[in-house]
């Protein structure tokens, strides 16, 4: 264990026997732990009562209520674990055994059914690609393609300061490179398809552009048509009840001319 876990393991210790236990400021710092002197206490006991450290007290017991997966390390660290199941195999355990040990109950059951679910696509996979479920294997690995990949430089389940360097070697390196080589033809082929799409998008909007012209065009001849027709209509060519006035008028003179009559003519 690093001497950053002690230190927050002793604070952890003194805050729970010495603060929390008792109810005001007066009976704390009555009841201070022999391992601590007396100005150090009082310095503490007036942080942990500021409100500050209780306002970050909640938040951190907030976060600690939204972990799905909460493991059962308990005081043991992640090396300690990996130390006892090497020495109880004799090979060094995956990243998938790690996982496992430290998020089973003592009956061998997952911590809870989220967990039991990871296990289960872990092994599904771990079946299909075993050459990404051995110790040191690349940053890929059958743990990092169900559980995402690691950041914050620290592989995952391997404890503190378990730098990517150190744990995968020259692979990480490489592996490295060949991510941001991969990164990079990734964008080119991005910018390329891009390109494409708006020179395509172009040319569609001037060909959608010269339709539209095209239609105002008839559009705009109809409607001269229209008018047109609408004068033709509204000019009065001949009265119609002068039109049947003189068919009426023809009729009779026909008839009567047809009778040997002549009309007006004097005897």
């Amino acid at each position: 264990m690093s001497v950053g876990s002690k230190w927050r393991e002793w604070k952890h210790e003194a805050q729970s026997s010495g603060c929390d236990s008792y109810i005001n400021d007066v009976e704390r710092l009555a009841n201070r732990p022999d391992t601590v002197e007396e100005d150090q206490w009082r310095a503490l006991v007036h942080y942990w009562s500021s409100t500050d450290a209780k306002k970050k007290s909640e938040r951190n017991k907030e976060s600690r209520k939204k972990l799905t997966m909460p493991h059962t390390l308990g005081r043991k660290s992640s090396s300690q674990i990996i130390d006892n199941m090497t020495k109880e195999k004799g090979v060094k355990p995956t990243r998938i055994d790690v996982f496992k040990k430290t998020h089973t109950k003592k009956n061998n059951e997952p911590i809870n059914e989220e967990a039991s679910e990871v296990m289960k696509e872990m092994n599904d996979l771990a079946e299909v690609y075993p050459e990404l479920n051995v110790p040191g294997s690349a940053p890929n690995d059958v743990y990092s393609q169900v559980m995402g990949p690691d950041t914050h430089g620290n592989v995952r389940t391997l404890g503190k300061r378990a730098a990517p360097r150190f744990f995968y070697g020259p692979l990480y390196k490489r592996s490295q490179n060949e991510q941001r080589g991969f990164d990079k033809r990734v964008e080119i082929e991005v910018q390329k398809v891009t390109s494409t799409l708006k020179i395509e998008m172009e040319e569609k909007l001037f060909e959608a552009k010269k339709e539209i012209e095209v239609m105002d065009k008839k559009l705009s001849k109809a409607e001269e048509d229209m008018e047109m027709m609408k004068k033709k209509l509204s000019e009065p060519n001949m009265n119609m009840e002068e039109k049947i006035d003189d068919k009426v008028k023809a009729g009779i003179l026909a008839y009567v001319d047809s009778l040997g009559i002549t009309l007006g003519s004097n005897r």
